[in-house]
């Protein structure tokens, strides 16, 4: 089970590092001699030596990040990121790679593992009385991604409207992503971060989906449905699109998604009988990911577990944000909140709730009680949270039927459908901004 935990006190925002806080890269006659000395976990900032492509001396920068892979999954977001490239809302790719050590072996965790043959026992760490020796030893790779984009924490957002367009331009990002044949598992506070100021970029391209390219089987034999499937994927791209359009034009981008290496490739996702791990950092998974945590049951990781992510991540940086004044708001419910919803999945749920039932963005006393910049978030989260319920609903309602088939029918089934609902949760959020946008971006 891949499941992390958050710890605001402790988290580094990348803007903040620099070459000279943490030293363990050593770049010499490019990446195939880079070598770790030691292996470092950290996200660097590194600026030495290069130059950017605008060719009037600024300067450009690196973001080199550090990744421990599990093997079967070790080249998912080096392909992920070489795919999507510089697509709207990634953080824009230079290159990956596996580093060698001072031996030129790749880096990897094998060396300190029991060899074949030996018991594990001997090997483990008994952290709790009922952990569980495990049948073989995980072998983790070391690989280096090294990106363009360096951004900053979603909590340091001067006003609401810097916050929900960042998320926006993030979602764009994960579409991006799933269009491209990759599912992000680990939208968090720490993976979508804002760009300030923004960068102008390639605008958001709505292409035919690859997803669909992926899948070898047979045509349905319901054409009927192929069909009803094809008008409602076209019609919410469209309206995505359009919508997108009215929200105003997206010559610069103010957020992206970061961090793949939970990812998962949809060729072969539809159709695996394993059960797979959950992923997610735990503070922001869905409310069903969460209830199937300890399940020995196979989860399908579905594009709702990570809308519902998204509004989670908005919810943390609208709660604990420090942007306009480089303080956070101190009273005390929004105090009590923010423990609501760093703690258990059930007081999460009861942070949501209020959200959607009792807090109002035009009340005096909310704004009072809980800050002018969280009140005036609720302009998004409240309606948001009450979309994300209806389109919960109607995925359950697309599974249960899907379910229904016969095995050979299934995949593109599923396909189809995680495009659709992909596509109608980015676009109604979408909506909420364009329907809002003139009280978000009139608020200081």
């Amino acid at each position: 089970m891949l499941v992390r935990r958050f710890v605001p006190d402790t988290y580094r925002q990348p803007s903040n590092l620099s070459t000279n806080e943490d030293t363990p890269v050593k770049l010499a006659n490019g990446p195939r001699h880079y070598c770790v000395e030691p292996p470092s976990l950290s996200t660097l900032v590194w600026s030495s030596g290069l130059e950017s492509d605008t060719g009037k001396g600024d300067r450009a920068y690196a973001v080199v990040k550090h990744s421990w892979c599990e093997e079967k999954h070790q080249r998912v977001e080096a392909d992920l990121l070489a795919q999507c490239k510089d697509d709207f809302g990634i953080p824009h790719h230079h290159y990956s790679f596996c580093p060698n050590d001072t031996r030129g072996e790749p880096v990897s965790t094998a060396r300190f593992l029991p060899a074949e043959g030996e018991p594990l026992e001997e090997f483990h760490w008994q952290i709790r009385d009922d952990s569980q020796v495990p049948s073989h030893p995980q072998s983790r790779t070391l690989w280096i991604h090294v990106t363009k984009l360096v951004g900053r924490s979603l909590v340091h957002s001067k006003t609401p409207w810097d916050l929900h367009i960042a998320i926006g331009h993030g979602m764009l990002g994960w579409l991006s992503m799933l269009l491209k044949g990759f599912l992000h598992r680990d939208i968090s506070i720490g993976n979508v971060l804002m760009l300030d100021p923004p960068i102008t970029t390639k605008p958001f391209e709505s292409e035919t989906p690859a997803v669909e390219q992926l899948m070898a089987q047979p045509p349905l034999e319901d054409d009927d449905q192929r069909r009803v499937h094809e008008d409602e994927l076209a019609r919410h791209a469209e309206l995505l699109v359009q919508t997108i359009k009215e929200v105003g034009p997206l010559d610069k981008c103010h957020g992206f998604v970061i961090d793949g290496d939970m990812a998962a490739r949809l060729e072969g996702y539809f159709t695996s009988r394993k059960t797979e791990a959950r992923y997610g950092t735990y503070e922001f998974m869905s409310a069903n990911l969460l209830h199937n945590l300890w399940s020995s049951k196979r989860y399908l990781h579905s594009p709702i577990d990570n809308l519902e992510s998204f509004y989670y991540t908005a919810q943390w940086a609208a709660a604990f944000n420090d942007g306009a004044r480089g303080e956070k708001y101190d009273g005390n419910k929004i105090q009590r909140f923010r423990k609501l919803i760093t703690g258990s999945a059930n007081e999460r749920y009861r942070a949501r709730g209020m959200v959607r039932d009792d807090l109002f963005p035009d009340s005096v006393s909310v704004s009072e009680e809980y800050g002018l910049f969280f009140t005036r978030a609720l302009v998004i989260l409240s309606p948001w949270t009450q979309n994300l319920a209806t389109i919960g609903r109607d995925w359950r309602r697309a599974m249960n039927q899907i379910g229904a088939l016969d095995d050979g029918d299934k995949e593109e089934h599923l396909a189809r459908n995680f495009l659709i609902f992909a596509y109608r949760g980015v676009g109604e959020y979408f909506q909420l901004l364009h329907q809002h946008r003139t009280s978000l971006q009139g608020v200081a």
